[in-house]
């Protein structure tokens, strides 16, 4: 009797230890997979904030900061590039130049495999120099558009004033 009593007690702390040993593996593995959720939330969270400026544009590139302004604020107004009245000063913040009656914004552009000189000059786009996949380029706004749905440019960003403080 008493080495049965003896061994049910040893039955129970063995029974006890893989109950408490399983319980602790369930704990560590649903706290893994929580913190893992948490961090593909917070991604999520900061990935929508960052790209809301986007959410009208239909564009196959990505845009900085700054062509995305431009854009919502060309939208804003519900006119088209030929309809739009460009001020003083809307033209100084973008640098908008006017040439042979038509008006181009200056940027740069990160281009992939998929880009060909000859579809950025069929939109009249013209291609002032190419570093690597790295080009600068003058877009006629009428071609802005079309030159937002094309494939063969992975980042555009179009020129930002400097202004250079001397001492």
């Amino acid at each position: 009797m008493k080495n049965l009593k003896s061994t049910k007690r040893h039955i129970d702390k063995k029974l006890v230890n893989a109950i408490s040993t399983t319980l602790f593996i369930l704990f560590a593995i649903t706290s893994i997979i929580i913190f893992i959720q948490c961090g593909q939330i917070k991604h999520n969270i900061a990935h929508r904030k960052t790209d809301k400026t986007n959410d009208t544009i239909s564009t196959s590139m990505k845009l900085s900061l700054h062509t995305k302004q431009f854009i919502k604020e060309i939208e804003s107004t519900n006119k088209n590039f030929d309809e739009f009245d460009f001020s003083d000063e809307f033209k100084k913040k973008y640098g908008i130049i006017k040439r042979n009656n038509q008006f181009f914004i200056g940027g740069f552009a990160k281009v992939n495999n998929h880009y060909n000189f000859l579809d950025l000059d069929n939109m009249n786009i013209k291609v002032n120099s190419k570093s690597g996949n790295i080009i600068t380029l003058d877009i006629p706004l009428n071609s802005l558009d079309t030159f937002l749905k094309y494939d063969g440019v992975s980042y555009f960003e179009i020129n930002q004033k400097v202004n250079l403080k001397t001492n």
